[in-house]
């Protein structure tokens, strides 16, 4: 028995297939097609943005490049500012010198151990140490070293007047090398009108530079002697 459809009804069918394709058509086709554009033109959009920004920087190149190495010039010249290394000797001729540019006279000096203070690339200390332990364990000696800044607190016993405790933060600031106040803990003495106590100062170092530690010249001291800074003001002093 054959089927027999009638013309109506192959126009509803061709209408009902030509709808299904044409939804087929949209879903898989025409739409992903849509949010592709749309996704590439967002793209195109962040990368038209970003290509700005490079354009605009490329035309100020030549500033970029100087204040850069004004940056540079400035950085090396601030750790040109620290020594190397804090020794003994240096805290005692500290003291010494304040001995001979103000009404001061230490009866004491005693150097503290150097103190990690910071990185200049935001290290920690053990990182640091590890850095330096592979270093020297490496067959290659490259030059890796990061500048890291150190304290080093000088202590004094002192006795001093007021007018030169005043002067004492700006004497420090006009020496060679980086140096600051920690603390003063003096009280008035009677006996004498100054103030006695104990002063400490910090002194600060940096190692990873192109400095390279210098021993100061103490002058001659003898040996055994009571009275060193004495001993040192007689030694320059006869030159």
């Amino acid at each position: 028995m054959k089927l027999k459809i009638s013309m109506h009804d192959k126009i509803i069918l061709l209408m009902f297939f030509g709808i299904v394709f044409f939804a087929a058509g949209y879903v898989f086709g025409y739409r992903p097609q849509m949010e592709k554009a749309e996704a590439f033109q967002a793209e195109s959009v962040s990368v038209r943005e970003h290509l700005d920004r490079l354009l605009k920087m490329a035309e100020k190149k030549e500033y970029y490049v100087k204040e850069t190495s004004s940056m540079r010039k400035k950085i090396e010249d601030y750790m040109a500012q620290f020594p190397a290394d804090i020794k003994e000797e240096d805290g005692i001729l500290l003291a010494s010198a304040m001995e001979n540019s103000m009404d001061m006279k230490a009866s004491s000096v005693g150097l503290g151990t150097k103190e990690f203070v910071a990185a200049m690339d935001g290290r920690s200390q053990s990182d640091i140490e590890e850095q330096q332990e592979a270093a020297d364990a490496s067959e290659n000696q490259e030059d890796t070293a990061t500048p890291v800044l150190y304290r080093t607190q000088d202590d004094l016993q002192i006795s001093i007047t007021y007018a030169s405790l005043k002067e004492l933060a700006e004497y420090l600031a006009s020496q060679n090398g980086r140096m600051t106040i920690d603390s003063v803990n003096a009280s008035f003495d009677p006996t004498t009108g100054n103030l006695t106590g104990t002063l400490t100062v910090d002194l600060f170092s940096m190692t990873g530079t192109s400095n390279s530690y210098t021993k100061p010249d103490a002058g001659s001291v003898a040996h055994g002697t009571g009275n060193l800074f004495g001993t040192i003001e007689n030694a320059e002093a006869g030159k």
